[in-house]
C-alpha cells in the first residue's frame, strides 16, 4: 500500500490512500459489460431488420401475384416487437386516456386521427376519382394500370391504386420521424377529399350546391393531434423530440361565413316569424341570438336557473374556462324568455282545492335545470276540460326545416284578382282632366300595395265605396272573413279601427291587419299604428308610447294563451283600450292637420317636424 498525492480543491488532505489496480480492474469490467450489451443490441437489431426485410419481400411478391393487400396483411405474421419497447399503439392508447381527462372536448376530434397511426386505411385507395370514392376501387393497380373510369393525378405522392396505408402500430415512438407523420397526414387529407367527392356525387344527383372542401382540415387536425401527443410523451420522458412540430400546417381556405347586414337580417327574421311550423319559437331564438351573441351550444344549454330576473342578465357555463359567465339582456327579452318557459314548459295537474283557472291550465313545474326553449307541448285534459298532464318537447338539438311556400288558395286568388270599384272623387277628377284611365279596370293578377294617390287641388274627398268595399286606386284587397270563433270576431269595430289607422289616408303607408282572428287583428292594428309613429312621422309620440305598451301587453296575453280559447271579456277590454288610444291619436292628428296645412294638397304629403301634443293617459 503506497500513498500517492492526488489533485484536490483544498478540502481533502494530502496523503489519502488509493488502490490503482482495483480501480483499473473495475473499469475493465464495466467496459466489457458495455461491449457485450452493444453486441447484443446490434445482433437483435440485425435480426429484427432481417425479419422485417423478409416480411416485406413476401408481401411484395404476394401482391404482385394478384392477392388482395388486405388478405396479404392478414396472412403474414406480425413483426416481432422487442421486449420493453414502447410502441405507437401503446402511446396512442395512453394519449387518448390522458386526453379524456385533460381535454375532454378534443377527444371526439383528435382520437380518430391518432388511431389512424394504429389502424391505417387498409380499405381505401389513394385515387380521388368518383368511381373510387363512392364504391370499391375498380382498378387492379400495379403493372395493369388504372381502369378507364379511374383518373389518378400524375403529381401525387401515391399514384398506384394498389397502395394502402397500413399504419405504424408496432413502431417505437422513439423512431417516429418527420416522414412517418407526413405520410400519415397525406393519407388523412386524401380520406377527407374522397369523402367530399362522394358527397358531391349525391349533391349533384339531388340538385344541391357542391362542397369545396379538399381535406386540408383533416390534415391540420391530424398534425395538431400529433403535436399534442408527442408533447405529452415528452413531458413523461418517453420521447426526446417532437417530430410533429417540424411539419407545417396547411393554409386554411377563405372562410365563407360573414355577418349579415341589417336588411338581410330583417329579411331572415321576417321569413322566420311568418313561415314554418313554429314562428313564435323561431322569432324568439333569433332575437336571443341577436341580443346575446351566443352560439348554438350556449343557446341550447340555457336553463331557467340561469335567468337572473332582478339583475336582468343570463348566465352561461364556459366549458373552456370552467366557470360561469353572465351577460346582460333587456327587460323585454327577459320577460319573453320567462313567458315562453312558463307557457310551454312542464306543468302538473292542480289539486282539487285549486282555483278553476289553475285546474284548467295546470301549475308550472319548472326547475333550475329546466330548459328555456320548448316546442309546442301536447296537453291532456279530462272530460270536464281540466288539465291532466303535459308532454313537453325541449329544444336540445339543431332543427332543420325547409322554407316552403304557402299552399295555393284558389278562392282567395280569384277574389284578389277581381276588379275593384273606384271612388267617385277620383272618377270625377279623371273626367274633369280627360284622363284615359277613366273607367279602366284593375289589371288581372295580384296587385301590389301602393300609396294613396293624392287628389288634385280642389277635388273633394267624398262618396267612397260602402263599408267593406275597397277603392281600386288604393290597391287594397277585399275584406276577408276571419277564420275562428264568430263570437270573438269584431268586424264592424275592427273595420272602423282600420279606417282610423288610414286617417285622412293620403300619403300614409297601407296598414296590415295582422292575423285572422279578432285578437290578431287588434294586434296588427296596434303594431301598424306604432310603426307609423317613427322618427319624422306625423303621429303623436304619446300615442306611440301607448301603442307600444299596449302591444307588449297584447303579446304577453297571446303567449299565455298558446292556442287556448280567448276570454271574451278580455277581448272586449283590449278593444276598448285600443279604441281609446286611437281616438286620442286621431284627435291629435286632426289638430295637427288644421294648424299646419298651409296650402291645399301639401299638408298630406309633407312630414311635420313638430310633434303633436301627447294624448292624455
Amino acid at each position: 500500500m503506497t500513498t500517492i498525492p492526488t489533485a484536490h480543491d483544498g478540502d481533502r488532505h494530502d496523503g489519502e490512500p488509493t488502490d490503482n489496480r482495483a480501480s483499473r480492474r473495475e473499469a475493465d469490467r464495466e467496459a466489457d459489460r458495455e461491449a457485450k450489451r452493444a453486441a447484443k443490441r446490434a445482433k437483435k437489431t440485425k435480426s429484427v431488420d432481417a425479419a422485417a426485410a423478409t416480411r416485406e419481400a413476401m408481401r411484395a411478391s404476394l401482391i404482385a401475384e394478384g392477392f388482395d393487400p388486405v388478405d396479404v396483411e392478414a396472412m403474414l405474421p406480425p413483426l416481432a416487437t422487442p421486449k420493453n419497447a414502447y410502441t405507437v399503439q401503446l402511446a396512442v392508447a395512453d394519449a387518448v386516456t390522458a386526453m379524456r381527462q385533460d381535454l375532454p372536448r378534443s377527444e371526439k376530434t383528435w382520437a380518430p386521427y391518432l388511431q389512424l397511426l394504429v389502424d391505417g386505411l387498409l380499405g381505401m385507395c389513394p385515387c380521388p376519382c368518383p368511381a373510387c370514392a363512392i364504391g370499391p376501387c375498380p382498378c387492379p393497380g400495379g403493372d395493369d394500370g388504372h381502369a378507364d373510369c379511374c383518373r389518378m393525378p400524375d403529381d401525387e405522392l401515391h399514384t398506384d391504386c394498389a397502395e394502402r396505408y397500413t399504419g405504424v402500430p408496432d413502431m417505437s415512438v422513439k423512431k417516429v420521424a418527420r416522414s412517418t407523420l407526413a405520410d400519415a397526414a397525406w393519407w388523412a387529407q386524401r380520406r377527407g377529399l374522397k369523402r367530399t367527392v362522394a358527397r358531391n356525387v349525391k349533391h349533384a344527383q339531388q340538385g344541391r350546391p357542391l362542397l369545396h372542401s379538399d381535406g386540408r382540415g383533416a390534415r391540420e387536425q391530424f398534425l395538431q393531434a400529433s403535436r399534442w401527443m408527442f408533447t405529452w410523451l415528452g413531458d413523461d420522458d418517453k420521447v426526446k423530440a417532437n417530430p410533429a412540430t417540424k411539419l407545417k400546417l396547411p393554409p386554411r381556405q377563405e372562410a365563407g361565413a360573414r355577418s349579415l347586414t341589417e336588411e338581410e337580417f330583417l329579411e331572415v327574421y321576417g321569413v322566420a316569424v311568418s313561415t314554418g311550423q313554429d314562428p313564435t319559437l323561431d322569432g324568439l331564438i333569433l332575437r336571443h341570438l341577436l341580443i346575446q351573441a351566443v352560439r348554438r351550444g350556449a343557446l341550447l344549454a340555457t336553463a331557467c336557473g340561469g335567468l337572473d330576473v332582478e339583475g336582468c342578465r343570463i348566465s352561461y357555463w364556459d366549458q373552456k374556462k370552467q366557470t360561469w359567465r353572465y351577460r346582460p339582456t333587456t327587460p323585454t327579452h327577459m320577460a319573453d324568455l320567462l313567458t315562453h318557459a312558463l307557457t310551454r314548459g312542464p306543468r302538473v295537474a292542480a289539486p282539487p282545492d285549486a282555483t278553476p283557472e289553475e285546474r284548467r291550465h295546470g301549475i308550472p313545474a319548472l326547475t333550475d335545470t329546466s330548459p328555456v326553449f320548448y316546442a309546442r307541448p301536447v296537453d291532456t285534459f279530462d272530460a270536464d276540460g281540466n288539465f291532466v298532464s303535459r308532454e313537453v318537447h325541449p329544444i336540445t338539438r339543431k332543427r332543420r326545416e325547409p322554407v316552403r311556400p304557402h299552399p295555393p288558395q284558389p278562392a282567395l286568388d280569384r277574389a284578389h284578382r277581381a276588379p275593384l270599384p273606384r271612388c267617385q272623387a277620383h272618377e270625377r277628377a279623371d273626367r274633369a282632366q280627360g284622363s284615359r284611365s277613366a273607367g279602366r279596370q284593375a289589371a288581372p293578377g295580384p296587385r301590389r300595395r301602393q300609396h294613396h294617390r293624392p287628389l288634385p287641388q280642389g277635388a273633394a274627398r267624398q262618396a267612397h265605396p260602402p263599408r267593406g268595399v275597397r277603392c281600386a286606386h288604393r290597391g287594397r284587397r277585399p275584406q276577408r272573413t276571419p277564420v275562428g270563433d264568430p263570437a270573438l270576431s269584431r268586424l264592424p269595430r275592427l273595420r272602423r279601427d282600420v279606417r282610423r289607422l288610414a286617417g285622412a289616408g293620403r300619403g300614409r303607408l297601407p296598414c296590415r291587419s295582422g292575423g285572422r282572428s279578432g285578437l290578431g287583428r287588434v294586434a296588427g292594428v296596434a303594431r301598424d299604428r306604432a310603426a307609423l309613429h317613427g322618427p319624422g312621422c306625423r303621429g303623436g309620440r304619446g300615442a306611440r308610447a301607448n301603442l307600444e305598451a299596449f302591444t307588449r301587453r297584447l303579446d304577453y296575453y297571446q303567449a299565455g294563451l298558446d292556442g287556448k280559447p280567448h276570454d271574451p271579456a278580455t277581448v272586449d277590454a283590449l278593444h276598448a283600450e285600443l279604441d281609446g288610444i286611437l281616438t286620442a291619436d286621431h284627435t291629435a292628428w286632426q289638430h295637427l292637420r288644421a294648424t299646419t296645412s298651409a296650402t291645399p294638397g301639401t299638408a298630406d304629403t309633407t312630414a311635420i317636424s313638430t310633434p303633436p301634443p301627447a294624448p292624455s293617459q
